[in-house]
């Protein structure tokens, strides 16, 4: 974890889930990048720990959607992607 007061801790991210994910998503037609080695900041990091009482607590899938540089994700490209993600095709 990046730019925390914290000291970094590993997301427990299943990475069969995300690798399929993103195949899937790819495969839909919208282009994405993936990471092995992201470091999430605070931003990301502080809600988890707040709202479940740590960062190991589940699992997860971090998504990062650029709002800081151009060019920026229009609303629909955003939408669409939430509308391909095939979660719902895995068990919990």
């Amino acid at each position: 974890m990046a730019t925390s007061p914290a000291p970094p801790a590993d997301l427990p991210v299943p990475a069969e889930l995300a690798e399929a994910c993103a195949h899937a998503i790819l495969n839909s037609g919208i282009d994405l990048a993936v990471s092995y080695n992201m470091q999430v900041d605070h931003g990301f990091a502080q809600p988890l720990e707040f709202l479940l009482g740590g960062l190991d607590r589940v699992p997860v899938l971090p998504v990062f959607i650029n709002g800081v540089a151009a060019p920026l994700p229009g609303f629909q490209r955003t939408r669409l992607l939430a509308r391909r993600w095939p979660l719902s095709q895995y068990p919990q």
